[in-house]
């Protein structure tokens, strides 16, 4: 389900605004309930462990599904990449300048694949433009 699509980073504080729910199913069988949520976070700190952030003041718009989840207007400060590690080499990991900032970013899962469009400003060093699409 839904905490697949957002799995490594569980852990995290900060405040969520939803705009709207929406919830469709039978009352005594949650577990086929189609539901859609859409709003605001703000001031999030995020991680992949509970002993320290790895995203810091991260905010965006948010409509998650069953099915999908989409973040637009992404910006925070990254200060760890440990958790990429499953999709990317250690030796790579470890080549980053940290922190860097992300800004006009947008996150996609769902039905068509997933997708990660942002740029990320280096403390000391160039910008870096990112368009990555996944295949389904």
């Amino acid at each position: 389900g839904i905490r697949k699509k957002i799995l490594p980073l569980r852990f995290g504080k900060g405040t969520i605004f939803l705009d709207s729910i929406q919830v469709a199913g039978p009352v005594s069988a949650p577990e086929l309930w189609k539901f859609e949520l859409a709003g605001t976070g703000k001031n999030m700190n995020l991680s992949a462990s509970q002993y320290h952030d790895q995203i810091k003041n991260m905010s965006c718009r948010f409509n998650v599904t069953n099915h999908f989840v989409n973040l637009n207007e992404l910006q925070g400060i990254i200060y760890d990449i440990s958790w990429l590690s499953p999709m990317i080499s250690r030796k790579d990991l470890d080549s980053f300048a940290l922190p860097v900032t992300m800004e006009k970013g947008s996150l996609g899962s769902g039905y068509r694949g997933t997708f990660f469009r942002t740029c990320l400003k280096f403390a000391k060093g160039p910008e870096l433009v990112m368009d990555m699409q996944g295949k389904k």
